[in-house]
């Protein structure tokens, strides 16, 4: 088995450290001083293509691989590990789930705007009390139509406040457990 990176990826890795050297990490202090979501860098980083790089090109995204995706995070984390995480939850907690498992048409109305880094996305799981334990979720979702209602708490979201679209944790029938 070669454990060498390909030349596509290597070439990104080259070019995600670039970014990640030149622009993220002269703005780094500032950014974890401030506390504050870095738009410009997002704006910047989303011009590269890189919050779409494990999703496929007919949504918007650059259709490479995971070990691309792990390899970005990578090179953004070694400027700013706040960016990290920004791009981390965007592309693979927040986004992911409505690109595998979502229908076509929630994947052309959230997954394609996310990949070309138009809308953020957050991933909402934690809450007070359960940590990040997915199967203690007690926030319910109660189908009404078309759409849920929901009801509970969360804490601790990555992107929540720039966020314009949102992947839900919750809990439909408690009965069934963690498959509920």
């Amino acid at each position: 088995m070669d454990f060498c990176l390909t030349e596509e990826q290597a070439m990104f890795q080259t070019m995600v450290r670039d970014f990640a050297t030149n622009v993220v990490k002269p703005e780094a202090a500032k950014i974890d001083e401030e506390g504050k979501f870095p738009a410009e860098i997002f704006k910047k980083a989303a011009e590269l293509g890189i919050f779409g790089i494990s999703i496929d090109e007919k949504y918007g995204g650059s259709g490479m691989d995971y070990l691309s995706m792990t390899l970005c995070c990578e090179e953004l984390s070694r400027a700013c590990a706040g960016l990290g995480t920004i791009f981390l939850a965007n592309l693979s907690l927040a986004c992911y789930p409505i690109y595998k498992f979502g229908n076509e048409e929630q994947k052309k109305k959230y997954v394609t705007p996310i990949a070309t880094g138009e809308k953020i996305c957050c991933f909402v799981l934690t809450e007070p009390g359960s940590c990040s334990d997915a199967a203690s979720c007690e926030t319910t979702a109660t189908r009404d139509g078309d759409d849920y209602i929901i009801n509970g708490d969360k804490i601790f979201i990555t992107n929540g406040a720039e966020a314009s679209i949102a992947v839900v944790f919750a809990t439909e029938d408690k009965s069934k457990g963690a498959k509920g």
